[in-house]
């Protein structure tokens, strides 16, 4: 009987022992798990913002008049907007590729190496890089004095208060309707960049123009929302927001990730302290 006990105890701490061997590798790869959720969360979060940044720097260098002036406030645009963002780049390359000409569009692509290092426990480089491109053409009605041009890019979107042709369904239409609606959209884009300085409340209120003109257009609340954390309006931001989702359920659409993430950042406590 005390063989038969002995060999039991011995079996019984054996199991203990296997059990308890499982339990520290099953906490282990959940820990593994949990480092890969969160390094993945971490980079989709970081590439949606950079996209974000992509498209201002783009469209801060078609309003220059030459290619060395775009590009530096290509990068300007990028620094500021990335430091808006809550992004810190270990390194960063803004590119400029282009022309200036009205017509013409310019590119930009951000490439920006972000820090991983907490993330050793995952055996990941010590840093990622992340790159986006855009493409935003340059305004055709440029030229003339800085003067003239605003004035020009505000009697054309004065002079627009519709669909061309509004309540004609003709196929004809199509075309020149979407011509003469893609042009007033530009010459808003440019007025904004114009006024973005000097005039943000004049600037805002172009956009939430434009925003009648384009109802599904993502990228109009996103402008819409920055100049409103700007002039401190945080609780407008929430309602564009909700405008925004409202208006893409017609489509039985919703807004993107990097909309959302947008939002996201505008409405948390860094974006409400004032600015310095």
């Amino acid at each position: 009987m005390r063989r038969r006990w002995g060999c039991a105890s011995e079996a019984a701490y054996d199991a203990r022992g296997s059990a308890t061997v499982e339990l520290m590798l099953s906490i282990s790869l959940l820990i593994l798990i949990l480092w890969f959720v969160i390094l993945c969360g971490r980079m989709s979060d970081a590439r949606l913002r950079i996209e974000d940044v992509a498209h201002q720097a783009a469209r801060a260098a078609t309003i220059e008049g030459n290619e060395a002036v775009a590009a530096a406030q290509a990068r300007n645009t990028a620094n500021a907007a990335l430091g808006e963002a809550g992004v810190t780049c270990r390194s960063l390359d803004v590119t400029t590729m282009g022309s200036v000409r009205p017509g013409s569009t310019v590119t930009v692509t951000i490439s920006c190496a972000v820090g991983l290092h907490d993330l050793a426990l995952l055996g990941v480089p010590g840093t990622a890089t992340l790159t986006a491109r855009f493409a935003s053409p340059v305004d055709v009605y440029r030229g003339g004095t800085a003067h003239n041009h605003r004035t020009t890019l505000e009697r054309i979107v004065e002079l627009y208060t519709g669909d061309l042709f509004d309540g004609h369904t003709a196929e004809w239409l199509e075309a020149p309707r979407e011509a003469v609606r893609r042009d007033v959209l530009d010459a808003v884009s440019t007025l904004v960049h114009i006024l973005r300085d000097t005039e943000p409340e004049q600037a805002l209120a172009l956009l939430e123009r434009a925003r009648r003109f384009d109802r599904y257009n993502e990228a109009i609340y996103r402008d819409i929302a920055r100049f409103q954390s700007h002039l401190g309006q945080h609780d407008a931001v929430s309602r564009t927001l909700a405008l925004l989702t409202t208006t893409l359920t017609e489509l039985d659409d919703e807004p993107s990730s990097e909309t959302v993430a947008l939002f996201t950042s505008l409405r948390s406590p860094k974006a409400r302290q004032p600015a310095t």
